[in-house]
């Protein structure tokens, strides 16, 4: 039944790609796109990759043609064929709905500000012109009156961008919006699963602590990810527009009541 509800909302194929587990550690990390997702996975992996007795210094060189784990340490958004975490294909529907309510477990995700998320998901996919910004062209198109082929992400403005999200959702559903624009209720599911921590991508310092504690091993430092843009420093600037605000209240309003973050301050 969980399964299903959970397919129905994001579809079956983001339900294997976002959540990870690990029998090992004994954790649930539920990926949340713009939320420190490629941070924490590259660390995770390491964690996964850790132990000498399978991953000696033989394995790691001998064949370059390998995927060694520290060069999958900072790749870690692999295919899930690839991937070092348990999926829930490989659990049967069954077992990966007995493992989201098991005790001994650490279930969390990290959430974060709506209107920095929106910002970043822009600033990243759109301005970089990233495979994401490629499933909302068409939208833009209609919006702009031209065929997607048309459609330039130079000339894309945040309100154009918050506009397709919208336009979209009223007339797909969240569930055909990608990861990185969906809204973060819908796709975390919080009032499906009882996760044992939602934490905060603004105190993240302190989450990765807790993290360690709760697993108990010490997350190992990764790499920062190449999505990293800085949309904080841009805030006022891009949010100074009255329409834009307003879309983002509108899109994530269950986000920000249900996280407890406030729109930023007016200028």
């Amino acid at each position: 039944m969980l399964f299903k509800q959970l397919e129905t909302r994001i579809g079956g194929a983001q339900v294997n790609y976002h959540f990870n587990l690990s029998i090992r550690n004994r954790y649930i990390y539920v990926q949340n796109s713009k939320c420190a997702c490629t941070y924490l996975k590259s660390s995770l992996t390491r964690v996964e990759l850790s132990s000498k007795r399978f991953f000696d210094s033989e394995y790691r060189y001998t064949d370059p043609r390998i995927v060694i784990p520290d060069a999958l340490g900072e790749t870690p958004h692999q295919p899930v064929n690839r991937s070092v975490f348990i999926k829930p294909y490989q659990l049967g529907i069954a077992a990966f709905e007995h493992f989201l309510s098991a005790p001994g477990y650490f279930k969390f995700a990290v959430v974060r500000n709506p209107y920095s998320r929106a910002l970043s998901a822009y600033l990243d996919t759109v301005k970089r012109n990233r495979p994401p910004f490629r499933t909302l062209k068409a939208d833009i198109a209609q919006i702009k009156g031209m065929q997607p082929v048309e459609v330039n992400p130079l000339n894309v403005s945040f309100l154009d961008f918050l506009t397709a999200i919208e336009r979209r959702v009223q007339e797909k559903g969240w569930r055909h919006v990608d990861q990185h624009y969906r809204a973060q209720t819908h796709h975390l599911s919080d009032d499906l699963i009882v996760y044992d921590r939602l934490f905060k991508l603004e105190q993240l310092p302190a989450a990765l602590e807790e993290i360690s504690s709760r697993i108990g091993v010490r997350l190992p430092e990764a790499e920062r990810g190449p999505h990293l843009t800085d949309s904080n420093s841009q805030m006022a600037s891009f949010y100074a527009d009255a329409a834009c605000r307003t879309l983002v209240a509108r899109l994530y309003g269950d986000d920000l009541s249900r996280y407890g973050y406030e729109a930023p301050a007016s200028t």
